[in-house]
């Protein structure tokens, strides 16, 4: 039994997409992407949303490295093209806080190329 658990939890950690399209189907609620830091998620729940903390992906890179530098922080590379590349339909919108000079830009990229219906 503890064996199912794990298991289930590990793929459920490796990629958790597929039970958010399932949660969603199933609600016919929305899915708010944000970054790690100072994202009010009380307020997303409150609004009847499920906020959901974008941690990259572990595929290739291939967008994001057009529109970010090199020197970028790695997360908001791999977050960026999460979005751009991999979970394109997913998310009903996005809180991107701006701390640096890294999420700046990339909100500004994320306002320009992420389309939000």
């Amino acid at each position: 039994m503890k064996k199912d658990i794990i298991a289930e939890l590990s793929a459920l950690a490796n990629n958790p997409y597929d039970m958010l399209r399932k949660w969603k189907k199933e609600t016919g609620k929305k899915i708010i992407g944000s970054t790690l830091v100072d994202v009010p998620e009380e307020l997303v729940h409150a609004a009847g949303l499920l906020p959901f903390t974008i941690l990259g992906t572990n595929r290739p890179i291939r967008k994001a490295s057009a529109l970010l530098p090199d020197n970028s922080c790695s997360l908001s590379r791999s977050d960026l093209e999460l979005v751009l590349t991999y979970e394109t339909d997913l998310f009903d919108g996005f809180v991107l806080p701006q701390v640096d000079d890294t999420t700046q830009h990339l909100s500004d990229i994320w306002r320009r190329k992420v389309p939000v219906t």
